[in-house]
């Protein structure tokens, strides 16, 4: 089954910068992207960016302003931030916002440029106590940020 695309940083569907999902099958009803009207998602989606985490201070300013910048293009129903130590709110409390606000879906993107440890190993634990704890939303897990020609 061909995997859904969502380009989330606002790049072009077919850039470097698209995230692709690993779990969602298309719908082709909808077509070849996810069906967003401005200010409304579907089934109530909600974005969370995962992270690692710092003890710096600070350290999660620049992921909050892309989380800001995510929700304010109104194709989301909500965007969090989560990290997995050091940092609040973790990936747990974020899951827990998203709930209360009634998501019924929700794509975690893992705001890393390599799939390395904490995505393939990390990310999925941390989704698969979040499926337990919220029966009741479809979890997707995208791929890693990546790597783009504008990064150097």
């Amino acid at each position: 089954m061909e995997a859904a695309h969502l380009s989330v940083f606002g790049f072009r569907r077919r850039s470097r910068w698209t995230t692709r999902l690993r779990t969602a099958p298309r719908r082709e009803a909808f077509g070849p992207d996810p069906p967003f009207e401005k200010g409304i998602a579907t089934l109530m989606d909600a974005l969370i960016l995962f992270s690692h985490g710092s003890l710096l201070c600070g350290s999660g300013e620049a992921l909050d302003s892309h989380a800001a910048r995510l929700l304010s293009r109104g194709e989301w129903a909500m965007v969090e931030v989560g990290y997995m130590n050091y940092s609040e709110p973790t990936f747990a409390q974020a899951v827990s916002r998203c709930d209360a606000a009634g998501a019924t879906r929700i794509i975690v993107t893992p705001f890393f440029l390599a799939p390395g440890f904490f995505v393939t190993n990390s990310l999925p634990t941390h989704v698969a106590q979040a499926r337990a704890d919220f029966p009741n939303i479809e979890f997707l897990a995208a791929d890693a940020v990546g790597y783009d020609d504008m990064l150097a």
